[in-house]
């Protein structure tokens, strides 16, 4: 809503909602199938999106004058991820329902599918995203306490990275072929969460590392990632694809991914440069709301491929533009309901916290 955008204007970091902006989007742009060279330039998304929750974390967790209580953020973060998925979900199925009666043809999801997107895990797809947040949520702050107690916390995460990476390519080796449930499970927790929560420590101590020192990343993960791409079209005559390396998160994805957000964290200034207010205030609008925008280009994203738009950077607009007006509109629905119920205005920071979080 306008209210609660221009009240907290001043309050927030314009590049990092910038930032957000631009994770989010490359987020979306995954799900409209682009040609493969801009699928390839756009794979720095969710990790982007997981450096910077930690560069955040950073920051408000330096200026909460209060003890930090990590039961009290597990809540609030649970709150605020979940809550608002389940919230939506439980409007999403019934929608598609209704929607399949009306088109006559069969209902797309059966119970399984259903219950495995309600449990983040796998089901309609998407969801995975939330996953890998609520682990950062549970886990981030633990990891955080324990890498406290190196003294050189870069290289602590540097030399896990490698145990991980090592660890990842032998698991790969003997299970990848095995497909068992256990496997699956053991991947989709262990080996997702690992490279995320070094992700998120890179952002928690991103602004204690020395400029020098941050020239020194950009330049290792340039000559890694050239060498990288060099070697790999000389054995197998391909440029390999970022994507193939995400699921778990590993080597050719990750060096790109961080390559591309230590650019863009270690030049945060620059986006200060931007002076429109219009611009601002959009930014900072859907800085606010990721979450709700992603979750309503689920639907619109699935309808267009349903009616076969292939489009696809039209779609693309249409589905950034959709999901952005629907969240205002529920911005605007949510005050005015507020001002209107008393029933509501007694639960007015619940709904918020679900609805705008």
């Amino acid at each position: 809503s306008s209210d609660v955008c221009s009240s907290d204007l001043k309050n927030r970091n314009f590049p990092i909602d910038f930032l957000r902006t631009l994770g989010l989007f490359a987020i979306i742009l995954a799900h409209v199938s682009p040609p493969l060279f801009i699928s390839q330039l756009r794979s720095f998304d969710v990790p982007l999106m997981v450096i910077l929750s930690g560069f955040v974390f950073a920051l408000t967790k330096k200026t909460d004058e209060t003890e930090f209580k990590l039961n009290t953020y597990i809540k609030n973060r649970f709150i605020r991820l979940v809550v608002p998925v389940w919230v939506f979900l439980s409007f999403f199925f019934p929608l598609v329902f209704i929607s399949a009666q009306i088109l006559n043809i069969p209902f797309p999801f059966d119970g399984p599918k259903i219950l495995s997107t309600y449990l983040l895990w796998e089901g309609i797809g998407f969801v995975w995203i939330i996953r890998i947040f609520l682990m950062m949520s549970l886990f981030g702050p633990l990891f955080i306490k324990k890498i406290d107690k190196f003294k050189n916390k870069l290289k602590t995460i540097f030399i896990l990275y490698i145990l991980y990476e090592i660890s990842f390519f032998l698991y790969s080796k003997i299970f990848f072929h095995i497909n068992d449930t256990m496997e699956e499970i053991i991947r989709k927790s262990i080996f997702y969460l690992i490279p995320y929560l070094l992700f998120f420590a890179y952002g928690v101590y991103f602004k204690k590392i020395k400029q020098k020192t941050l020239s020194y990343i950009i330049f290792l993960l340039t000559s890694l990632l050239i060498f990288g791409i060099e070697y790999n079209f000389l054995k197998y005559g391909t440029y390999p694809k970022f994507q193939h390396f995400k699921y778990p998160a590993s080597s050719f994805y990750t060096v790109y991914a961080l390559l591309i957000s230590t650019l863009l964290l270690k030049n945060l200034d620059i986006f200060e440069k931007i002076k429109s207010y219009k611009f601002r205030k959009l930014i900072h609008f859907i800085g606010s709301y990721t979450l709700w925008i992603y979750l309503w280009h689920i639907p619109i994203t699935l309808f267009l491929h349903f009616a076969g738009f292939d489009y696809v950077f039209t779609k693309y607009i249409i589905i950034i533009s959709i999901s952005v007006f629907i969240v205002f509109i529920q911005q605007k629905l949510l005050n005015f309901f507020l001002k209107r119920s008393v029933v509501l205005k007694n639960k007015e920071e619940a709904l918020k916290t679900i609805f705008i979080g």
